[in-house]
């Protein structure tokens, strides 16, 4: 089986607390904060992007559009990585067996002023209108990456981690995302658990919950109350840091050891 792991997680929060957070001397000690605008032939927003080392947070402000669809608050994306054609080919037929003909497969490139090349692959499971979560399985292109680094000797297979590495820093405290939380409706749980369980995923409901767990990460699926998408993204920590509770807006950062925690409301 094709192993998937977690790449990318999207939250859309506030203007104001996406303010704090772009200008947070607090979050830019743990990671480099990097805000960025995604070319126009992209979808043209604007977003925060915090790298770990095989992860990376994308935090986005309410009001703007992203593929045409306004953003609210709360809107929510996670994004699965896996490796090679073998790989895709793979993943389509394991979603397709649980989804039919509701999985689509599409690869994006990426223009210069001078050329297109292939950015990545992508797979997705059309989930329905007014959903709160996005979720989609992708694979950087070797293509991409080799233009992205050329230092690379032509090498067909690079790591994702090789693509964060550009937007870290040397001795950042932030490690990696290892947790996610979740509040959805019971239609939106259900879509997420079965296609992270038909891609090898374990699936565990609880009483109160309903637990994922993948390569290194755990996602916790909640009951909706109130605002609905990520509650929660839970960090690890390269090193111990003193415990802190940190407000940023809407936004609560808390540090325990080697731990982080984002907290949204």
């Amino acid at each position: 089986m094709t192993p998937v792991f977690l790449s990318h997680v999207l939250v859309v929060v506030d203007q104001a607390s996406y303010e704090g957070i772009r200008h947070s001397k607090e979050l830019g000690m743990l990671a480099k904060v990097d805000e960025r605008t995604v070319e126009p032939s992209c979808g043209g927003w604007t977003a925060c992007y915090i790298a770990g080392r095989q992860t990376t947070l994308e935090i986005l402000a309410a009001g703007q559009s992203m593929e045409e669809e306004p953003l609210r608050v709360g809107r929510s994306g996670i994004g699965f990585g896996y490796s090679g054609e073998a790989g895709a080919r793979d993943i389509e037929r394991r979603l397709s067996f649980a989804f039919g003909n509701r999985v689509t497969l599409r690869t994006l490139a990426k223009q210069t002023l001078r050329s297109s090349f292939p950015w990545y692959s992508e797979i997705d499971v059309e989930s329905g209108a007014d959903r709160v979560l996005s979720t989609w399985f992708y694979e950087l292109s070797p293509g991409f990456l080799i233009a992205r680094y050329p230092e690379a000797n032509g090498a067909h297979v690079l790591e994702h981690q090789q693509y964060f590495a550009a937007h870290t820093l040397p001795n950042q405290l932030l490690d990696d995302i290892v947790g996610v939380t979740l509040a959805l409706n019971p239609a939106e749980t259900s879509l997420l658990a079965a296609g992270l369980k038909a891609v090898g995923w374990t699936v565990c409901p609880l009483t109160d919950k309903t637990v994922v767990n993948g390569p290194g990460i755990t996602i916790s699926l909640i009951p909706s109350s109130g605002r609905d998408g990520i509650q929660e993204v839970e960090f690890r920590l390269k090193r111990s840091n003193p415990n802190e509770d940190i407000r940023i807006g809407k936004i609560e950062l808390k540090l325990a050891g080697e731990t982080g925690f984002l907290k949204l409301q």
